[in-house]
This record gives structure tokens, C-alpha cells and sequence, in this order.
């Protein structure tokens, strides 16, 4: 899974990256933020999966960093975890 996540910023095939967002139970959409929010990712409205926004505004290549960025969130289980995301955003820099 690690592997694919990593090859976010390169071509996936539909299948690869049809696998990645169901193994981490999300779906992905692209919506405008300011551009100092490259990405951002929360539960759904039932608790069963997430939502990853990516800001529709940055370059393409931006926006791939910015999945992969939020897509490692989940698969480091960053969200269940008692660390404050505010500091796991610093170490990620």
C-alpha cells in the first residue's frame, strides 16, 4: 500500500489508484481553498471513512503532493491517534 501511495505523484493506473482509496476507505475531490490550504481530510458524516479535499487551484503537480501529503495521513493512522495533528504537520515539512 505504502509503495502506491508513493507513486502518487508519478501515473497510476485507474486500478492502482482505485485500490488505494478503497484500502484507506476515502474518496477524493478537489474543491477551491486559499492557497496557503494545499489539502485537507476529515471523517465523513458516519464515521465510517474520510473525505481528502485537494485545493483545485494549485498546479497538477502540486495537487498530486497534496493527495499523497493527506492519503500518508491515513495510512499512518494519524487520525486515530492521540498526537496532535498540528505537530504531526510540523514533523512532515
Amino acid at each position: 500500500m505504502l509503495e502506491l501511495i508513493n507513486k502518487v505523484t508519478s501515473e497510476l493506473t485507474i486500478e492502482e489508484y482505485n485500490y488505494i482509496l478503497s484500502e484507506l476507505d476515502c474518496c477524493v475531490t478537489e474543491t477551491i481553498f486559499p492557497k496557503s490550504i494545499k489539502g485537507l481530510t476529515i471523517k465523513n458524516d458516519y464515521g465510517t471513512g474520510y473525505i481528502v479535499y485537494i485545493n483545485s487551484l494549485l498546479s497538477e503537480k502540486m495537487r498530486k503532493k497534496a493527495m499523497k501529503h493527506e492519503l500518508l495521513h491515513l495510512y499512518n493512522e494519524d487520525f486515530e491517534k492521540d498526537k496532535n495533528l498540528l505537530i504531526k504537520e510540523k514533523e512532515n515539512v
